[in-house]
Order: structure tokens, then sequence, then C-alpha cells
């Protein structure tokens, strides 16, 4: 059977009337997962744990005439402990030997010693164990919906009990290695079967797809002749300590977290740290060019919050609404779906989805962009900022490098790379 396409389920909670608990307990089919741990987890081979109800499901008490807590279990998990044996010879040591061996070519003996230990790489091999996680739960009908949905609805069921059990077992453990269970962090496919409950029957081997490949940029076959100059341009900014660099890391951090690793807390946090690294680099930024002292700018950051910078600074110098609060505007997409996030991470343990992480990369970058076209609309009053912030490449991109702001350039000379000496001398002022 082909894999199920891949349709994450809408962000809503889940209910079962009286009469489909009555067809879970009596006649419902179950979903057999069996989840592949990225990590192997030290737990016995074997091991059983129920699942309760969970707390998305209404429970009618007149109906089942016993409370939840007495209830019995609504699915189980089961740990499998698979002993494999893998060859230590890795793509990344095979390379870095065939590096070193292209290195002394002109040295056979030196050749000679490579290839022996090339090839004692290859005879190498050692024990490992996967951690594999038999989740069983109920498959019923509750939403109406086709059997795609249904599924794709139960394994957020699944994913769920899941990282509850990896979060107890991180905590009792200590073990730092252990994350999320989510779309991203886990493999591609998921094998799954169905079993008919009452008549003990297996239907056949499926699998649920997650996510495609983690994306990534595929290496051209000729590197474009911008591209070493462009990557040793942004080298020199960074030995400056550059300050958006910052922002770009924290960016990076953020899709990281949530296309590599799954983490969709982390991605919410990083992505509002980036936008905080974002509107301060700015602010200071036009301070210093201001003629400001580093220290009446710094105080900025002692009395009173980000929310209070923006409402108070930024409008004065940049034009327009920077209230969060207002009902529209990239600042208001802002403060919806990052901020607020954010703070329901943090302060109310909330758990966000893959598609409130997605929303929160996609107003990151909406926000960036929405910056430097406004200090490219202010080049005249803020140049220093313009170069720095947008950049001469940015500002000809939007077709405003020319005029006052190209002249400003060439009277300076430089290429602007010493502004960020002086920048962050003041910073430390």
């Amino acid at each position: 059977m082909a894999p199920l396409q891949n349709r994450p389920p809408p962000d809503q909670r889940y209910s079962y009337a009286p009469q489909q608990l009555k067809q879970w307990d009596r006649s419902a089919q179950s979903v057999v997962f069996f989840v592949a741990m990225p990590t192997p987890l030290v737990l016995p081979h074997g091991t059983i744990m129920p699942i309760p109800v969970p707390r998305q499901i209404r429970w009618e008490e007149r109906q089942r005439g016993t409370p939840r807590e007495t209830a019995p279990a609504f699915g189980s998990m089961r740990v499998w402990q698979l002993p494999q044996t893998v060859t230590s010879e890795n793509v990344h040591l095979a390379a870095a030997l065939g590096a070193l061996r292209q290195m002394v070519l002109d040295d056979p003996q030196m050749v000679a010693e490579v290839r022996k230990a090339e090839a004692t790489l290859a005879e190498q091999s050692f024990s490992t164990t996967t951690t594999v996680i038999e989740v069983v739960m109920p498959l019923v009908d509750a939403w109406n919906v086709d059997p795609e949905t249904t599924l794709q609805r139960t394994f957020e069921l699944c994913l769920e009990h899941l990282n509850l059990v990896l979060r107890a077992y991180a905590i009792t453990t200590g073990d730092i290695r252990v994350g999320s269970a989510t779309r991203h962090s886990l493999t591609t496919l998921v094998p799954f079967v169905l079993q008919n409950s009452s008549a003990k029957t297996w239907g056949d081997v499926q699998f649920l797809v997650l996510n495609p490949t983690v994306p990534s940029i595929p290496l051209p076959v000729q590197v474009p002749a911008d591209f070493m100059p462009r990557m040793w341009s942004f080298l020199n900014r960074l030995y400056r300590d550059d300050p958006l660099s910052w922002f770009l890391d924290w960016e990076l951090v953020a899709r990281k977290a949530r296309l590599a690793d799954g983490n969709y807390a982390l991605c919410v946090i990083a992505a509002h740290t980036a936008t905080e690294v974002l509107f301060d680099s700015l602010l200071l930024l036009m301070a210093w060019e201001e003629g400001m002292s580093g220290k009446t700018a710094m105080e900025w950051f002692v009395d009173g919050g980000l929310a209070k910078r923006l409402r108070t600074h930024f409008g004065v110098r940049l034009g327009g609404n920077w209230d969060p609060l207002a009902k529209k505007g990239v600042i208001s997409q802002w403060h919806e779906h990052v901020a607020l996030v954010r703070n329901r991470v943090v302060h109310a343990r909330y758990q966000p989805t893959d598609q409130q992480a997605r929303k929160a990369l996609e107003v990151v970058q909406s926000l960036h962009e929405h910056l430097e076209r406004l200090v490219a609309s202010k080049r005249t009053k803020y140049p220093r900022t313009a170069l720095m912030f947008v950049g001469k490449e940015g500002l000809d991109l939007l077709g405003l490098y020319s005029g006052k702001i190209k002249r400003y350039l060439e009277q300076e000379g430089g290429t602007g790379l010493e502004w960020l000496d002086q920048y962050r001398a003041w910073t430390q002022s």
C-alpha cells in the first residue's frame, strides 16, 4: 500500500460522543505505531506502560458508569530494545582520511600509512541498540473525516503521550541527549498496522508519512561567481562583531529547532530572541549615528521592556505605528504570532504546534524585510545605519543606491567596515 499523504492535522482538540466511546470499548479498531527513537533509552526491554484516557476526550461518566481515574487504559506503550551491529566507518571519517591521503600524494610512504588506517577502520564494527516504542491506541472515526486524517490525528495523540514518557525519562536520568518526539525529529516514515479489537486480526503493514527530509541547500555543480566574495565580506563583518550577526544566529537556531530537531517551543523562543536582537540592534545603530552617548542609550534597556521601546523610540525615528496592540500591520503580526506565543511557552507551559512555529519564522522574515525597507526610506537621515543594516547590495536591490547615499559612501572612503569598530567601541563606552 502506498504511504499516506503528508497532511498534518489542524490545531484543535478532540471530543468523543458517548456512542463513540461505546464503540471504542467493544468493536473499534486499534492502530499500532512503531516509533524508532533517535536516541537510545535505557529502559528494560518489554516494559509496558498504560496510556490513560487523554484529557482531550470528553468523559461521560453517566454513560460509562466509571470515573475517568479508574477507567481501563486508553492504550499502551511497549519498549523494544533491538541490538544491532554497525561498522565504525562513516562518511565523515572516511572523507577526512581521503583528504589526508590527497594531501600526502607525493609521499608514497605516508599514502601507504593512510591506506592502512582506512583498511583498519573498514574492518571495525561495534554493537549498539535502537529503542523502538510500540504505541497502541484506539482508532475511532470520531471526526467524520477520511481515514488518512483520522490516522494523522491519532498519531498526534500518540506523540503527546510519548513525549510525556520522554520528559519523565530525561528528568529522572538527567540524559540531555533526549529531545522531543515530533514530526520533524523522527524518521520520515513510521510503520503501523491496524488491528480489529474483537477478531484480533491484523491489517497490512503501512507507513505514515510525517515530514519530508530536512530541507537543505543543495551544493551547486559550480559555485556562483559572487559566492566567495559575499562569504568573505560577511566573514569580515563577523570578525568585527557585526550586531546583526546575532540576529542571524538566533534565526538559524529557530530554523534548526523546527526543521532539524522538531523542537517547536525552542523555535518560537529563538524566533522571539532573534527579533528582539533585531529591534535593539537597529535602535542602537540609530542612536549611535545621532551622536547620543552609549551610556544614555543603554538606559533604555533598564527602564521598561521591548514593547515600551517600540512605542517610545521607533516611531519618532522611522515613522509609522509601532504599537504591538494595533489591529493590523507587521508589528501587530509579530506581537500575535511571535511575542504572545513565546509568552505562552515561557509562562504557561504551552507546547506550540508545527504550524505556529512555521508562522513565527515567516513573521521573523517579514519583519526583517519590513525594517530594511523602513531604514532604506530614511537613508539620508541615517546613511550609516542604512549601509550597515540594509547594506549596499540591499539598497541596490531596492533601487535606492544612488544620489546622496552613493555619494556619501564615496566621500567617506573605505568599505564601511570601520564603522563596526566605532560602533562596538561606542557600545562599550
